[in-house]
């Protein structure tokens, strides 16, 4: 939920500018929150297109978290299997 209200933010403070969402209608609440989604599942963008600078960075600062995030996680679950089989 943070990131969806920091790529929404980033997105009005440019003008309305930085993501092609690929739709004549404005975004959506919903449209920031599948962003924010699909970046933090997957580390890459789907659907959209990034267009700007200051969005660009944002997504990568939002892949690379959880991309550690996940790691960490799944290091702590191995250790911890690990230490419960002896």
């Amino acid at each position: 939920m943070l990131f969806t209200l920091r790529y929404a933010g980033v997105y009005y403070r440019s003008g309305g500018t930085g993501v092609d969402f690929n739709q004549p209608e404005p975004p959506e609440y919903r449209d920031f929150a599948y962003l924010a989604l699909t970046i933090g599942m997957t580390y890459q963008v789907s659907d959209t297109n990034l267009t700007s600078t200051c969005i660009r960075r944002e997504a990568l600062r939002h892949a690379l978290l959880s991309f550690i995030l996940g790691v960490t996680v799944l290091a702590a679950m191995v250790n911890l299997v690990s230490a419960l089989a002896q």
